[in-house]
């Protein structure tokens, strides 16, 4: 519905205010370099990263989250650009 797209695209405003600042954040501190970021729905998973490309993807649901699990969400992708599993 329209409405609905209004309300994505006003959710993906918020999150494109937030996470460039939490990206700049850790990236001295875990020593990365993220290229880009994208935000999209998912259906199963809070976020992902394309390892290969240093990109990486975030849920637009995340926007209804506490802050405190956006910035922990952003942290863990980010960690998959030195550690690619979950070894």
């Amino acid at each position: 519905s329209k409405r609905a797209e209004v309300l994505h695209e006003w959710h993906k405003r918020q999150l494109h205010a937030a996470v460039p600042a939490l990206i700049a954040k850790w990236e001295p501190r875990l020593d990365v370099k993220v290229a880009g970021y994208f935000l999209q729905r998912m259906k199963t998973k809070w976020g992902s990263c394309n390892y290969r490309a240093r990109h990486i993807r975030l849920n637009t649901e995340l926007v209804k989250k506490p802050r405190d699990l956006l910035e922990y969400v952003v942290v863990h992708e980010m960690a998959h650009l030195k550690e690619p599993t979950h070894s």
